[in-house]
């Protein structure tokens, strides 16, 4: 199997025994992990937040759990995992929110540290030291404090999953889309997604594209590209039956109605691991397209009609993660282009960044030897400054955030007979006599912060 740019891409089951630098490797984005979750168990706090105190009467008993409470539709999305993940919290745990933020770290450092493994494997003949700086990298791209906020919210099990799901999914389809291999393994991703949230549809909707392209470009389809489209574009159908639009919510095709601002959070999105402001955050996203853009045209112009065909499989994620960040776009551009900088689509825009820096590294050998190593050198030491702006910026927001909820859930504790006397300023629950209405349930079942003063 080749690359874009005819590179022979090794086979991955071949032995190699460790050296210092891979050790030295793995520790880097170990350590990053631990470091995620050392955040995670400094500022996480066992208050619920947001969306998590819809799951109220779920979990002290009011709502029975059901498959139809199960399928319901939650703003746009089906959040079946996190549901259940809800309801064993409360009965083994209390609903205790603190352990709730754990589970989205462990998925998201073990979504990253699959994608380093491909990555390390896929690339274990290139020089010592640009291999290093390579993985290096992309350990501090993945490993951004940019995306804090998943760290440490009670809600984001399922995001997590999903991120896991889709690195999976990119490290398996190779052998799938050559050879037809690993079907079950993917049918297996394509519902874990489905039911992770809304945007798990991407993996529905990209293995119906590959689909597309390989008749296209190859006029045929394995009988395992067959079963697994039509599996699906049937999770599809059962996905959308009963749906319903949310009156709340801006329109679906604002998008269409407004192209500058569609393609402004667009490229917003493709920033967001790299900046903070909508304004940096677009202009990193013109350069991350421009890459793409300018990689896409060496290919097509080496491999004309078989570049796409190329593309998606050895850059899968290029096509699942852009797939997520348009779905994300065309829920989100009406509510205006700060919804592009929210710190939980950072793990998106990074595994893009990341599978364009693997195209474009693949493309500068064709110009120039030397290119390449310089490129990663000089991303590796832009890279540190802005990790680490990054994380001092992480830590002011966690440290804010924990203040404002324990003040809150100290008054709370301190007047249990009156709780509507404590004001959280909108930081739980924008509607207070929704949020004074749940706290007076998690007070009557001694749930949460009622229970474990943690």
């Amino acid at each position: 199997m080749t690359s874009v740019h005819g590179a022979v891409q090794h086979p991955t089951h071949s032995p190699r025994r460790w050296s210092r630098p891979d050790v030295l490797f793995w520790g880097v984005p170990l350590a990053l992990w631990l470091f995620t979750l050392y955040f995670t168990y400094k500022y996480a706090t066992n208050v619920p937040y947001a969306d998590t105190w819809a799951y109220t009467d779920l979990v002290v008993g009011l709502q029975p759990v059901t498959p139809q409470v199960l399928w319901a539709q939650n703003n746009e999305h089906r959040l079946v995992w996190q549901t259940l993940f809800q309801v064993l919290l409360a009965r083994y745990t209390a609903w205790n929110q603190y352990l709730a933020a754990f589970p989205a770290v462990l998925f998201l450092g073990a979504g990253n540290l699959c994608f380093l493994w491909y990555v390390a494997r896929r690339y274990r003949d290139l020089p010592q030291l640009q291999r290093l700086l390579l993985l290096g990298t992309l350990s501090f791209w993945l490993f951004n404090f940019r995306q804090h906020e998943i760290l440490t919210w009670n809600m984001m099990a399922c995001w997590g999953l999903l991120h896991l799901a889709l690195v999976l999914y990119g490290t398996t389809f190779p052998q799938f889309a050559e050879h037809g291999r690993g079907a079950i393994t993917l049918g297996f991703l394509l519902v874990l997604g489905t039911l992770s949230t809304g945007q798990g549809l991407t993996l529905c909707v990209f293995t119906l594209l590959f689909s597309v392209v390989a008749l296209v470009v190859r006029h045929k389809l394995l009988k395992a590209h067959v079963a697994l489209a039509g599996f699906a574009l049937l999770l599809l159908v059962v996905y959308f039956t009963d749906w319903h639009t949310l009156p709340y919510h801006p329109s679906v095709t604002s998008g269409l109605h407004q192209p500058y601002e569609a393609g402004r959070f667009l490229l917003a999105l493709l920033g967001d691991p790299f900046a903070t402001t909508p304004r940096y955050a677009v202009q990193a996203g013109i350069v991350v397209l421009l890459l793409v853009v300018a990689s896409l045209a060496v290919a097509f112009r080496h491999e004309r009609g078989a570049a796409l065909w190329t593309l998606l499989v050895q850059y899968p994620w290029l096509g699942m993660t852009g797939i997520v960040m348009v779905s994300i776009m065309v829920g989100r551009v009406g509510m205006g282009i700060e919804q592009a900088v929210v710190s939980r689509y950072v793990p998106m825009g990074a595994l893009f960044a990341a599978t364009v820096l693997l195209l474009v590294c693949d493309t500068l050998p064709r110009f120039h030897p030397s290119l390449r190593p310089v490129l990663l050198a000089g991303l590796f030491c832009l890279t540190l400054p802005v990790w680490y702006v990054h994380y001092r910026e992480a830590v002011v927001a966690g440290w804010t955030q924990r203040t404002v909820f324990n003040a809150y859930r100290d008054c709370v504790l301190a007047h249990q007979d009156s709780p509507e006397s404590c004001d959280d300023g909108g930081a739980l629950l924008p509607v207070k006599d929704a949020l004074d209405r749940r706290v007076k349930l998690l007070r009557d079942h001694r749930m949460s912060f009622f229970a474990q003063t943690r």
